[in-house]
């Protein structure tokens, strides 16, 4: 099967204006008029319909690092409880209401919390209450919600006395989560991946294989022809892939025998630049990796390094899904048809792929 084109349809003229907006959307979990500067919006919106198509067509997996997108606000990423609560807090507001208090928002809220094992909302609870706030400052630091009253942390700390006011942006709350399939028709989390992937098909396969090649050039600095399997290897080593990928972000690719990499000349894609600039620590990590990169370009001067195996990127697929599919409150039985099993093979290689490991 041929690649399919990114950006079909775009002038060259117009390349640079469309990758600029393709930029925008990878690297922010959400845009709006104000989040995350304005005019991104706008940006964003006169591109939308080839973006969603391009998206649509060369991407789709699933990746451990989005969990990142939600943390609380002081960067602790949010733990089971507070995804749940999430949910549960979207799936409270009412589509008539355009303002709800917190304590209103509790009173829904809590009966869902607590009609899941395991899970439960006690308001005299100190991790409860601030697994809520967390919740609400997120949802509000992405215009969800604006806080027009009071305060969710005078609840927190007097759930008698204390209250909130937030108007609702109903809007931004269905952005925020809209799974392609429903998913109480899901056995589990690989379900939302794309469904002709688990059909069997040759070609299907061969295309899922592609999606999976392209998201993971997308979400990691550089791929290593060795942690991958065969199939995602091979598509990578080709070079319409790749180069289909820089078309539709603008970033570079480089080649080398051991793997492939897009590299951002500006240094603008990237959710943390490292080692950075100045400071104690970015140049303690600079000289770091010097170091590091001495010891294996020259490993006869020294020791020799010992090597520890590095999982595949399937067996890191199939890992992530698990985790996932263990907070299902009812499992698949065992002779259940799970359209997501066929995903979770073919992922096999030789062997394990052997990396030096630096004390």
């Amino acid at each position: 099967m041929a690649e399919l084109t990114a950006a079909r349809g775009v002038s060259p003229s117009d390349l640079g204006s469309y990758q600029h907006a393709v930029r925008l959307v990878l690297t922010n979990d959400l845009i709006t008029a104000t989040r995350p500067r304005a005019g991104a919006l706008a940006t964003v919106l006169r591109w939308a319909d080839l973006i969603a198509r391009d998206f649509a067509e060369l991407l789709d997996s699933l990746d451990a690092t989005q969990r990142s997108v939600f943390a609380a606000r002081s960067g602790r990423p949010f733990d089971r409880r507070r995804l749940a609560y999430l949910c549960l807090v979207l799936a409270a507001f009412q589509r008539s209401r355009i303002e709800i208090s917190l304590v209103d928002l509790v009173r829904a809220f809590a009966p869902m919390a607590n009609a899941i094992d395991g899970l439960g909302f006690e308001p005299t609870i100190t991790e409860h209450k601030r697994a809520v706030v967390d919740v609400l400052d997120w949802l509000a630091d992405h215009s969800a919600l604006r806080l027009s009253d009071g305060s969710a942390e005078n609840w927190a700390r007097d759930t008698d006395r204390g209250d909130a006011l937030y108007d609702i942006d109903h809007d931004i709350c269905a952005s925020l989560f809209r799974p392609a399939r429903p998913i109480q028709h899901l056995s589990g989390a690989l379900g939302l991946v794309d469904p002709a992937e688990a059909s069997g098909r040759r070609s299907a396969l061969r295309e899922a294989t592609a999606r999976r090649a392209r998201r993971l050039l997308l979400e990691h600095p550089v791929l290593y022809f060795g942690t991958l399997d065969h199939a995602t290897a091979a598509a990578l080593r080709g070079s319409d892939l790749a180069d289909n990928l820089a078309r539709l972000t603008g970033l570079v690719v480089e080649r080398r025998a051991e793997g492939v990499m897009l590299v951002d000349p500006t240094g603008r894609f990237t959710d943390q630049p490292f080692p950075g600039r100045g400071g104690a620590v970015n140049r303690t990590a600079g000289l770091l990796l010097a170091k590091i990169a001495d010891l294996i370009e020259d490993p006869d001067d020294g020791p020799a390094l010992p090597r520890m195996s590095v999982p595949e990127a399937g067996d890191d697929l199939s890992d992530l899904a698990d985790r996932i599919d263990a907070g299902m409150p009812v499992r698949a039985a065992d002779g259940d048809h799970d359209p997501a099993r066929p995903l979770r093979q073919g992922h096999c290689a030789p062997g394990p792929r052997l990396v030096p490991t630096i004390d």
